[in-house]
């Protein structure tokens, strides 16, 4: 990849890179990007540089035609807080909500339509003043002029630019008819019942879900107003790969590029998979020699990358992942073939995908929460898990260790109880905002507005439930620290219900310990991972 215009304009592609930089430049000027002045007394203009990239060509872009990319960039290194940039930050959809609202389409049969806006940043209005030198290879007034370049919309590389965009396109939206979600500002709506469409925005891309008619008015809107691309049918986004069976009315969400990519950055790719990530004979310990700087950096490259795919498409790698990340400070050999066991248990399993819908598919939502008890050899503290299914597929779960020691296996389940009610209640918000599709569940769940119900969640511990349900103090429970008790707060409002649920049925069991084999592959089945 050329690393300067000089590179790019000697290659044998040169023909091919100035006509990408030709297309940047066209952008900037269509958008006024800027205005050539000279400079203002006090002012520091920042440097800007030319970043070449392909793009397409590969499954990972869904296989796109491949381009060729040139972007003009601005050093945003050089910027100095309160004199040329204030806020930066900018809000993107929560993976949680895009899997929730792809879990809706799957079941109703919605389309999931896809835009790329490729000049996004360039339509970002800035209200402070940015001055920047001008561009390399379209200067203008030769080596000597004393024009530069004072923005009035932001550059890629500028550190506001991000959130110039996302306040810019939130006034488009909102100009059509959009509301900005309450549990997720990624997400707007517009409509009711039928005629509901949601728009996920995820930076410069934008998922449009709902009826045909509806999703097609939404992105000529759009397409009028900002320089982008019609991905049609969703394929690729963030990261996922989306594949639909209409006939069946499913959808499958997927990584495979991802997980092949790290079986062969580790090596592994010739060896056979395993069943589990961590079997029940494994030992999870900070014991052991360490690693050196290159293994220690290799460890955190590939738990990182596991961390990555285990919070989007593969819940059957949490518990793996957090169990390994604790360590990561201080990394061993014991624990490198560790990690090296969950790799090759993702090699066997890298096309596996989480489905949704069905023909009988509901969009109610179901929860469950687990914990183990004192299984972390190291200091005794429990581990707490929960899972969400909504259309008969996982939209939300975590593998997460407590943060205290649990005296009894009552109060390791009630603290779990608290962590999977924590994320109902987000739910619950979001569930306003997908209210068009809200229906009650076969299993008593639900998504839709605040008098639909309350969300089932299940546990399969007798005693953490009698606390839940019954406001008593008992020898077990005296102790619990007040915060714990949000749980049965919630119960008694009436916004969650919980349920007994028998240990052998009990799906996120795999999310808090080791299983066997059998079991693991019984309760990922069962969160819709095939």
């Amino acid at each position: 990849m050329p690393s300067s215009v000089q590179e790019a304009l000697s290659s044998t592609e040169a023909a091919q890179w100035k006509e990408a930089m030709d297309t940047e430049m066209d952008a900037i000027k269509i958008n006024h990007t800027w205005e050539l002045l000279p400079l203002a007394r006090g002012s520091k203009p920042l440097r800007v540089m030319w970043v070449f990239t392909l793009k397409g060509g590969t499954e990972g872009e869904g296989g796109e035609k491949l381009r060729f990319k040139a972007r003009l960039v601005a050093k945003g290194c050089s910027q100095r807080p309160g004199l040329d940039f204030g806020e930066v930050y900018a809000p993107v959809g929560r993976v949680q909500t895009i899997r929730s609202v792809l879990a809706i389409a799957a079941a109703r049969d919605l389309e999931v339509h896809q835009l790329d806006s490729t000049t996004a940043f360039l339509n970002g209005a800035l209200g402070e003043e940015v001055w920047v030198q001008q561009a390399e290879g379209y200067g203008v007034g030769g080596a000597s002029s004393r024009l530069f370049c004072r923005l009035r919309k932001a550059l890629y590389g500028l550190k506001q630019a991000p959130r110039a965009w996302h306040a810019t396109l939130k006034a488009a939206l909102q100009e059509f008819g959009f509301k900005e979600g309450d549990a997720d500002p990624g997400l707007v709506f517009k409509g009711e019942g039928l005629e509901r469409v949601w728009v996920v925005v995820y930076v410069d891309d934008l998922l449009v879900v709902g009826e045909l008619s509806r999703v097609q008015e939404v992105k000529q809107q759009l397409l009028e107003k900002f320089q982008g691309k019609d991905m049609g049918e969703a394929r690729m986004f963030v990261g996922f790969r989306i594949s639909r069976d209409r006939a069946a009315r499913t959808l499958h969400i997927s990584q495979p590029a991802h997980a092949q990519q790290l079986v062969e950055t580790v090596g592994l790719s010739q060896l056979k998979g395993r069943g589990v990530p961590i079997s029940t004979a494994d030992r999870v310990g900070a014991a052991g020699k360490a690693l050196g700087e290159e293994g220690k950096e290799l460890y955190s490259e590939v738990v990182g990358s596991l961390l990555y795919l285990s919070t989007h498409t593969r819940p059957d790698l949490a518990h793996a992942t957090g169990v390994l990340s604790r360590y990561m400070a201080c990394p061993t050999e014991e624990l490198w073939a560790l990690c090296k066991g969950v790799v090759r248990y993702l090699g066997g399993t890298s096309s596996m995908e989480i489905i949704y819908g069905g023909v009988h598919a509901h969009t109610g939502l179901v929860g469950y929460v687990d914990s183990d008890y004192a299984g972390d050899t190291a200091d005794r503290k429990s581990t707490s898990g929960f899972v969400f299914l909504q259309a008969g597929g996982a939209v939300s779960w975590g593998s997460k260790k407590q943060s205290t020691v649990s005296s009894s296996t009552t109060e390791a389940e009630y603290v779990a109880a608290g962590l999977g009610v924590r994320e109902a209640r987000w739910f619950q918000k979001l569930g306003g905002d997908l209210e068009g599709w809200g229906e009650q569940g076969k299993e008593g769940g639900w998504v839709g507005g605040a008098a639909a119900g309350p969300i089932q969640l299940y546990s399969d511990s007798t005693s953490a439930l009698s606390l839940l349900n019954n406001n008593m103090i008992s020898a077990r429970s005296k102790h619990i620290d007040v915060c714990y008790h949000v749980a049965r707060e919630q119960v008694d409002l009436g916004t969650v219900v919980f349920t007994y649920c028998p240990t052998d049925k009990m799906k996120v069991d795999m999310l808090t310990k080791p299983i066997s084999t059998a079991k693991f592959s019984l309760f990922r089945a069962g969160i819709g991972m095939i």
